[in-house]
């Protein structure tokens, strides 16, 4: 099916997927996810190369026995065979433009740079990866050398090289899509009042760190509950999921709190990412960094969100307070954020600050300081 490459290929991609399994199992479904999307976002350039391998697959032979075998040389070929090029000339001029083609070749390169340098692994055990890389390279010269003279050895390169793109992409797309398949992340069933938050810091996190920001989570949740108690039962906070190494964690509760907690990360992460940014330190350069009770705003998110916050003013303030420093906790030090699919991120500058005063703010393992 796959030619030469194919199960060769299909078998190193598979090993390589195994030495990199100790990334935290929902990242490499996402990025996995994100990656294929980003190609497929390219279907038409697929598509292009689908139809030049068609031609291939009736003319090359003819093309083939154009050459001379008895050296590199190619002989002129047949008037037949000539007006096969003709056409496959033609086809490659009108079916899509040179500013697209060469567009989607840039594209696709970067989508797969952006997906290795993620891989928590040594970039020797990704062969069968970036194969790619190279002959969507080859094939943009060979393109560019078509255009600016469609000669007979100019186009039966780009004939070849096409077909061996196109092998190699659905290559990638097919075990791409086995290894997100066995990676497939059961959809929850959520039953009515109960909302999601999933939360995940790629960096790296010591244990101490990951308990710390676990119970960060569990302890706004408990003070919010306090601002909800009118209600006649609010469900304590669940926790579906949680994977280390870096963090992520997935927890189930009250969907008006979950929604209202949610809002209140955003304004976190959006607080200290600016002022940990050249622009913030310059404005607000003598100020403590961190989350305050008037920085979240508990009191209008509540009102955003349509909870009710009559007679609540003493909960509110004391919740506002006690939030904010479980969200510095959960927070302060982060580069990189995701809130259930939205990412945040920062400039490298920015990041390396963010990361220094992570290692100041949070206690390392209890383990090593003993």
């Amino acid at each position: 099916m796959f030619g030469k490459f194919g199960l060769s290929s299909l078998i190193n991609l598979s090993n390589d997927i195994r030495k990199i399994a100790f990334m935290v199992s929902y990242q490499l479904y996402k990025l996995i996810e994100k990656t294929l999307n980003n190609i497929n976002e390219h279907s038409e350039f697929i598509e292009f190369l689908n139809k030049l391998s068609n031609f291939s697959n009736s003319t090359m032979l003819s093309l083939f026995k154009a050459t001379n075998h008895q050296g590199s040389a190619i002989i002129e070929p047949s008037s037949a065979v000539q007006k096969e090029i003709n056409q496959i000339k033609n086809f490659i001029k009108t079916e899509y433009s040179p500013n697209k083609t060469f567009h989607s070749s840039r594209e696709l390169i970067s989508v797969l740079h952006e997906f290795y340098s993620k891989l928590d692994t040594e970039k020797e055990n990704l062969e069968s990866f970036i194969v790619l890389i190279p002959l969507l390279s080859n094939f943009t010269s060979n393109y560019e050398e078509f255009l600016l003279s469609t000669s007979f050895a100019n186009t039966l390169m780009l004939l070849y090289t096409s077909r061996r793109l196109l092998d190699s992409i659905d290559i990638l797309r097919a075990n791409l899509s086995i290894i997100k398949n066995q990676l497939q992340l059961e959809p929850l069933e959520i039953e009515e009042g109960f909302g999601l938050l999933s939360i995940e810091f790629p960096s790296e996190i010591s244990v101490s760190q990951f308990s710390s920001k676990l119970s960060a989570i569990s302890e706004i949740y408990e003070e919010l509950k306090l601002v909800f108690k009118d209600k006649e039962e609010v469900a304590p906070i669940e926790i579906l999921k949680i994977e280390s190494g870096s963090f992520f964690a997935t927890v189930l509760g009250d969907k008006e709190l979950i929604l209202v907690f949610t809002a209140l990360i955003y304004k976190g992460i959006k607080y200290l990412h600016y002022k940990y940014s050249a622009e913030g330190q310059r404005t607000q350069l003598h100020e403590k960094i961190e989350l305050t009770h008037k920085v979240i705003e508990l009191n209008q998110t509540l009102i955003d969100y349509e909870i009710k916050t009559e007679g609540k003013d003493e909960e509110i303030n004391k919740a506002g307070v006690e939030v904010s420093k479980s969200l510095n906790k959960l927070l302060k030090g982060e580069p990189e954020v995701t809130v259930n699919d939205e990412h945040y991120s920062v400039d490298a500058i920015t990041k390396q600050k963010l990361l220094e005063n992570k290692q100041k703010s949070i206690p390392h393992d209890l383990d090593s300081e003993n």
